[in-house]
């Protein structure tokens, strides 16, 4: 009972995580929190025996140190190219330890979510957000995670409704006209 509650505080601090990721707006913010979240999420999955998503996830979580030092070391190297080599990694892990169909899910969300992410706009993150939560509840409930697949749904209303938010234009307000009588002269 004590590793159930261990694996709860993991998967408690995981989500944290990811509800940082979507609520930040600054990208160097939310890559930030999506290392917590990957790593987090990485050690839960692996405790829970869902090996191909362990593995997804700190390849994520690699794959995100790496896009945030790169760009703070001031390297020219672009996010997209730096993704693709990500998304070749996380191919190759499910090739290797692919088991049943529902481990291609994470690979997908994986795949996506590097492809939006390389595009810079923190918009675009929060769309691969709610898709990609979305294929991770599918994953969750095939390995019998039900608290991780219900998480994952919660997130992914999360992310839908920030990005609705977010979209929105604001509309400028025109300067309201002056209705003080002016004195004679």
């Amino acid at each position: 009972m004590q590793d159930y509650n261990y694996t709860l505080i993991i998967l408690a601090l995981s989500f944290t995580a990811f509800m940082c990721v979507v609520k930040f707006k600054k990208h160097h913010h939310m890559l930030t929190a999506n290392v917590a979240c990957c790593s987090f999420s990485s050690l839960y999955l692996y405790l829970n025996d869902a090996t191909i998503g362990a593995i997804v996830s700190g390849i994520a979580a690699c794959a995100v140190i790496t896009q945030i030092l790169l760009n703070s070391t001031g390297h020219k190297i672009s996010a997209q190219h730096k993704n693709n080599t990500a998304i070749g990694f996380s191919l190759l892990a499910v090739m290797i330890l692919y088991q049943k169909p529902s481990d291609l899910l994470p690979c997908i969300a994986f795949t996506q979510n590097r492809l939006l992410e390389a595009q810079g706009n923190p918009q675009y993150i929060r769309a691969g957000v709610a898709f990609g939560s979305i294929l991770w509840s599918i994953y969750s409930l095939a390995h019998g995670l039900l608290i991780m697949a219900i998480l994952e749904v919660a997130i992914a209303l999360y992310a839908l409704r920030h990005l609705a938010i977010n979209r929105q234009p604001k509309i400028p307000t025109a300067p309201q006209a002056s209705i003080t009588p002016v004195a004679p002269h």
